[in-house]
């Protein structure tokens, strides 16, 4: 029998880069993403001692990892370290139901949505910027 070849790529699953972040709680960090943003879950894995330790989104064909703190491997959360060292952008719709949606799950906005001098529409909720009324920023 012949031996499976595998796409060391994974082109199928994966896009050239995907985003991981590191989530205080990966059940948590799915809902919000889920309920706020529109993603899809495609896996969460639990490690040997049954707790998350990797999950998988998507939407609109990108993946978004998320795992837990770990000092082994050096993955600190955002609240850990006291600001984010990583920017997401994501596209959306309409900027201010989004920002308003994802406080009402728990967001806390960092100022207001308006319109800025370069033309963009741009705010900040939570670890979110949300920009031109379709880029949102987290």
């Amino acid at each position: 029998m012949a031996k499976k070849k595998i796409d060391p790529l994974n082109k199928k699953a994966y896009g050239a880069v995907s985003a991981a972040l590191t989530v205080a709680d990966i059940p948590a960090a799915v809902s919000f993403y889920q309920k706020a943003f529109g993603f899809a879950k495609r896996a969460i894995m639990n490690g040997p001692d049954g707790k998350p330790m990797h999950a998988e989104l998507t939407l609109r064909g990108t993946v978004l990892m998320l795992g837990p703190e770990s000092a082994a491997m050096g993955r600190r959360t955002a609240k850990s370290i006291g600001a984010s060292p990583a920017t997401l952008y994501i596209y959306v719709e309409n900027v201010d139901k989004v920002v308003e949606k994802a406080a009402k799950l728990g967001a806390t906005p960092q100022g207001p949505v308006m319109d800025m001098f370069w033309g963009d529409r741009c705010g900040n909720s939570w670890i979110t910027t949300v920009i031109r009324g379709r880029r949102l920023h987290i």
